[in-house]
């Protein structure tokens, strides 16, 4: 149901030596100097930041601006894909940056193989940001990145399609699955919702949403828990839509193609988040005020957790200042006017800030024109904000979702079940980590 874009890169293995314990590579500050060279130099502190999101060079010159004791200077990365790969050569040469926004989906992985230090050792000051957040970056007392934006997940839905049609509009994921036959018993072409081949994010959320807790740190060992009784619960939902047909299957790669199918009239659903509702505003030209914010389809009405996922800056090993990059991290969660850079969605990314009170934030983060319940749905956001889940991620990540990925295109063309699925996916994992001489554990 969560059709999230999100480019998830497969690193290389991770390094066996340091992990028979859950991020012993990561501990102490050795590698990252004492951060005093403020003191020690009559001139300011320059750190290097990369990152890809628009907006960034604009932050950097306004903190540049606000203080004399740090310089940043920031570089700019091709891409997402690229900006990971040039971080692990870096620190494996020895010229890391001093900070590097990372992408979600790899933050614990990096913590893990050593690429980044523990932000903790530095002492941020995350009293102003998110506990969702940080939690979603944090193993044990150990912390990947200092969080900068998160995604509060709700859903938009069509409500002519639901109107026309004499349906209601869902609350639960029974009453989800419920109007998926009902809208296909009205008209075979309506959708209930669209499934990428390539995109398993959905199923990752609402596992997460029921509970579940794919990779935990027990003592020194990692515990996976990818087919437990909270993920299975998810997707069996899953199973319903598939088994009755009531998905379409269109592909991120052909944009055009989709944003043409979206705003078709035929697809019913789109799970969403503030930061791609520009992009539907823009493409959705002939829905314009069909689309209705509603919240995610919940457990049960008593039952109220919103899925989530942030993202953040970490400090990699080597970092010669890691201290000030703490610091400037920190301002970047933090700052007003670095907050609004970030939001915009013209001269920014569309960030959503990983503030604890982002309520003034809400109403900018919205399109005029898409919504036919544009005063509501700020509510509908701030609502996702005090019940999402932490989104939380391992060891071994990346390479767990390229199988996923694999797993989730053979569900949806039926050749094995949901339960199969995770149970793959689950061996794989585990057999992965005790490879790579990691000490792990099956939940199941």
């Amino acid at each position: 149901m969560m059709n999230k874009r999100w480019t998830r890169i497969a690193i290389g293995a991770l390094a066996t030596v340091g992990m028979l314990a859950p991020l012993a590579a990561c501990g102490g500050s050795g590698d990252g100097g004492d951060g005093s060279s403020a003191s020690q130099s009559s001139g300011p502190v320059t750190i290097e930041w990369w990152g890809w999101d628009k907006g960034q060079k604009e932050q950097a010159d306004l903190f540049n601006k606000s203080q004399s004791k740090i310089k940043v200077v920031y570089k700019q990365q091709a891409s997402q894909d690229k900006a990971e790969q040039a971080l692990v050569n870096a620190v494996k040469a020895g010229n890391a940056p001093d900070l590097s926004e990372i992408n979600m989906d790899s933050s614990i992985s990096l913590l893990a193989d050593g690429t980044l230090q523990n932000a903790n050792q530095y002492h941020p000051d995350l009293s102003n940001i998110s506990e969702a957040a940080v939690k979603s970056f944090t193993v044990g007392d150990q912390l990947a990145v200092i969080p900068y934006k998160t995604s509060p997940g709700f859903m938009i839905v069509n409500e002519k399609t639901f109107r026309d049609a004499g349906v209601a509009i869902p609350t639960t994921w029974d009453e989800y699955i419920a109007a998926g036959k009902a809208l296909k018993a009205k008209n075979p072409n309506i959708k209930l919702t669209n499934l990428a081949g390539e995109d398993p994010a959905g199923l990752v959320l609402a596992a997460q949403q029921f509970g579940a807790q794919w990779y935990q740190v027990k003592g020194d060992k990692w515990i996976i828990d990818i087919n437990g009784p909270e993920s299975k619960k998810a997707a069996k939902y899953y199973q319903e839509i598939v088994d009755n047909d009531m998905f379409s299957n269109k592909t991120f790669i052909e944009w055009d193609a989709l944003m043409q199918y979206f705003q078709s009239g035929d697809l019913a659903t789109i799970g969403t988040s503030t930061w791609q509702l520009s992009a539907y505003q823009s493409n959705f030209q002939k829905s314009l005020g069909d689309w209705k914010a509603v919240p995610t389809p919940m457990e049960s009405k008593d039952k109220r957790v919103s899925p989530t996922n942030a993202q953040g800056n970490g400090i990699p090993k080597g970092a010669k200042h890691p201290e000030e990059a703490a610091r400037f991290a920190v301002w970047l969660a933090t700052n007003d006017k670095a907050i609004k850079l970030a939001a915009n969605a013209e001269t920014g990314s569309g960030a959503f800030p990983a503030v604890k009170d982002p309520k003034q934030y809400v109403d900018a983060s919205l399109p005029d024109k898409l919504l036919s319940n544009r005063s509501e749905a700020v509510k509908v956001v701030e609502d996702a904000v005090d019940i999402e889940a932490p989104y939380r991620t391992g060891a071994n990540w990346s390479g767990m979702f390229k199988q996923l990925q694999d797993q989730w295109a053979q569900f949806l063309a039926k050749k094995i079940t949901a339960d199969q699925m995770l149970d793959n996916v689950q061996s794989w994992t585990v057999n992965d980590l005790k490879q790579k001489g990691v000490n792990v554990e099956s939940a199941n």
